[in-house]
C-alpha cells in the first residue's frame, strides 16, 4: 500500500513539473510578474497602451518597455541622475520631490502626464511637470504650441540642479523647486491659468452667461477647470485663455 501511495506521489510530482517544463518551452510559464499597463479597448488608439494605466511600481524599465521611451530619458526628464535609472520606480518620484506645496507634486501622474506628452497618447490630469522635462519634450521634437498652452501654470523649476540617487533618501524642500514665473503669478492673481475654474472666473466678475458665451458651451459644473471644457469640445485653450484675460484686464 505504501509502495502504491508513493507512486501516485512521484507521478504526481512528475505531472506538475513536466507541466511546468512544457509551458516554460511554449513560452507561458513566467516566474516574475511582467508590468503592462492596459490598452485603450476602442477608438483611434485602440491596442495601444494607456499610460493612464501606469503604476506607482513600475520602474523606468516598464515604462520603456511599453511606451518606447528610453529609461535614461525618462530620468533626465526628472533631473535624476544615476547609474541605473532603468530600476527608478514611478512611485519613487513622491519619495525624491514630495508635496512641493498643498495641491502641488511630482510623482507618479507626472510620469504618466510625461509619457502622454512624448507619445501623443491621451491622458486627461491636473499634474504638474519640471521643466527639464519641458526641455527634454522639445529636444525631441514633442512640444509645440498645443501642449504648451495645456501645461499652462503646470511647469514647475527646479533650482537645484540634477538629483543624485545613491541610497533613496533624497527629498527637496519648497525652496528648491518654484514655479516657472512665480513673480508674474503674485503679480497677476486674476490671470486666467491651467488651473483656473469656472466658479474661479465667476468670482473675478464674469457672469456664468458670459462664460459659457465665450465657450460657445453649457456650463454644468461650475467646479470644472477652463482647460479641461477647452480639451472636452476641442477648443483652443490659449485662445480661450486670451479672451477671458482681455475681459479681465490682463496684459
Amino acid at each position: 500500500m505504501r509502495l502504491r501511495s508513493l507512486g501516485v506521489a512521484v507521478i504526481g510530482v512528475l505531472v506538475v513539473f513536466g507541466g511546468i517544463l512544457v509551458s516554460d518551452a511554449m513560452g507561458l510559464w513566467q516566474t516574475e510578474s511582467t508590468k503592462s499597463p492596459a490598452k485603450f479597448s476602442d477608438g483611434a488608439y485602440e491596442g495601444l497602451p494607456d499610460p493612464g494605466d501606469i503604476r506607482g511600481s513600475y520602474t523606468f524599465q516598464d515604462v520603456e518597455n511599453a511606451f518606447d521611451i528610453k529609461a535614461e530619458l525618462i530620468a533626465e526628464a526628472f533631473a535624476l541622475t544615476t547609474d541605473s535609472p532603468e530600476s527608478i520606480q514611478a512611485k519613487n518620484l513622491e519619495e525624491i520631490y514630495g508635496e512641493i506645496r498643498e495641491g502641488v507634486e511630482i510623482g507618479t501622474g507626472s510620469l504618466r502626464l510625461f509619457v502622454s506628452l512624448y507619445t501623443g497618447l491621451p491622458y486627461e490630469s491636473d499634474d504638474y511637470l519640471l521643466q527639464s522635462a519641458v526641455d527634454v519634450l522639445i529636444r525631441e521634437d514633442k512640444w509645440n504650441e498645443e501642449k504648451a498652452a495645456y501645461m499652462d501654470g503646470h511647469i514647475l523649476v527646479l533650482d537645484s540642479g540634477l538629483i543624485e540617487i545613491n541610497d533613496g533618501a533624497n527629498s527637496l524642500d519648497e525652496n528648491q523647486i518654484r514655479s516657472e514665473d512665480p513673480e508674474e503669478e503674485h503679480e497677476q492673481t486674476v490671470a486666467v491659468r491651467g488651473k483656473t475654474s469656472v466658479k474661479d472666473l465667476m468670482d473675478y466678475g464674469l457672469s456664468l452667461e458670459t462664460i459659457e458665451e465665450v465657450l460657445g458651451v453649457s456650463v454644468d459644473n461650475e467646479n470644472m477647470l477652463i482647460r479641461d471644457i477647452c480639451s472636452q469640445n476641442s477648443l483652443n485653450f490659449s485662445e480661450v485663455k486670451e479672451i477671458f484675460n482681455e475681459m479681465l484686464g490682463v496684459d
